[in-house]
């Protein structure tokens, strides 16, 4: 593992393009399939990096994006001293989920010094249902409310954990202990 300091001003520069290029993706990638791209954009520096990994027994990576709330973002990589097999399905979702697990605790840090999130009655009972996987109307279903009722207060809780997706609140809503499992 390398800290950030220990890399090159200019290495450093390519690699934040092309971890911005991952989280935007959404999904993990596999390095060596988008080696290509990256050194179609940065040939010279792409050469260099990978260099500098292969002499540190790094040949592949696993990267994953990370999402939390108030943009709480960012890349795990884990690195590997071969390619990664095509087949490696499980391995990959054992990773994923450290990566999740990982960042969820770094983001419970950071969030635990904010000022506590406040939902009222029905926006705590909104978001229990969508941690649990309920779509907008089974939510209203459940609650006996209107769909926009459930958009609405969706709107709310978004707003307030400072995220933009249904995902994002229930991994905000499970880190900051406002869904209880």
């Amino acid at each position: 593992m390398t800290a950030r300091s220990e890399v090159p001003d200019h290495h450093a520069e390519v690699l934040e393009r092309c971890h911005e290029h991952i989280i935007s993706l959404g999904k993990p990638v596999v390095l060596s399939q988008m080696l290509p791209l990256f050194a179609q954009a940065e040939p010279q520096l792409t050469r260099e990096i990978m260099s500098e990994a292969n002499r540190m027994g790094v040949y592949d990576q696993y990267m994953i994006p990370v999402f939390g709330p108030f943009d709480m973002n960012g890349l795990i990589a884990f690195g590997f001293a071969e390619a990664i097999p095509e087949d490696s399905r499980e391995m990959r979702r054992d990773l994923e989920a450290a990566a999740a697990s990982h960042h969820n605790q770094m983001v419970r840090h950071f969030v635990s010094n904010e000022t506590p999130i406040e939902l009222s009655g029905r926006e705590s009972d909104v978001l229990t249902w969508i941690a649990r996987g309920k779509s907008k109307s089974e939510i209203s279903t459940i609650l006996s409310i209107s769909v926009s009722s459930v958009d609405t207060y969706t709107r709310r809780i978004f707003e307030k954990m400072g995220v933009n997706s249904r995902v994002a609140a229930a991994i905000a809503g499970v880190t900051q202990g406002l869904v209880k499992p």
